[in-house]
């Protein structure tokens, strides 16, 4: 859809405003096309809870499609840290409901749960986690360091951890700027030393 790839092309050149205005214009054609709303509404929540604008998110996310696991982890990761736990669990129940099979939707539920001091709640979940995927080693892992007390291990899912902004740095930087180093191209010259 040119909507999406023009917001596309704003947001790969650092122009996030512009790139949520071209996305909420495709919300005039949501009477042609039944399911743009949704998938709309589920990216502009994603960019303005990536901006810090969690507000704004909510508002739009409890309006996105709930097929794409992703979009109530975003809105459950929002009532997190606006500290609604009812309205997190909520959410982070129909988020593993539909990603069922993907690992990184059971952990962030449950170190969402021991963040908020409920362990028992925790250790639940990476067990209904572990019944689901038994051949997952970050699942077992986590219910074995949840069981013992320690903190969950996220650091094996990488970017998909770091998107949502839950170990404090900001969401959607850059490796570079989250302190990894940066490899230098082929074409560069070697630097003087």
């Amino acid at each position: 859809m040119p909507v999406v790839d023009e917001a596309q092309r704003h947001l790969q050149g650092g122009r996030r405003e512009l790139g949520l205005k071209s996305l909420r214009a495709g919300l005039r054609w949501k009477s042609w096309h039944p399911l743009l709303e949704s998938q709309l509404r589920t990216q502009i929540g994603a960019l303005l809870y990536d901006s810090g604008d969690l507000d704004g998110a909510l508002v739009e996310l409890k309006h996105a499609s709930k097929r794409p696991w992703e979009s109530r982890a975003f809105l459950a990761c929002a009532h997190f840290k606006k500290h609604n736990e009812n309205e997190m669990k909520r959410a982070f129940e129909d988020a593993v409901k539909v990603g069922e099979k993907d690992g990184l939707a059971w952990s962030m539920y449950a170190w969402c749960l021991v963040a908020c001091g409920k362990k028992a709640e925790a250790t639940e979940v990476l067990e209904r986690a572990s019944k689901k995927l038994p051949k997952d080693e970050r699942i077992q892992n986590n219910l074995e360091l949840v069981k013992e007390g320690k903190k969950l291990k996220v650091a094996p899912y990488g970017d998909r951890w770091a998107r949502f902004g839950l170990e404090g740095g900001a969401p959607g930087l850059p490796k570079a700027a989250r302190g990894f180093a940066q490899r230098p191209g082929f074409r560069q010259r070697p630097q003087k030393r």
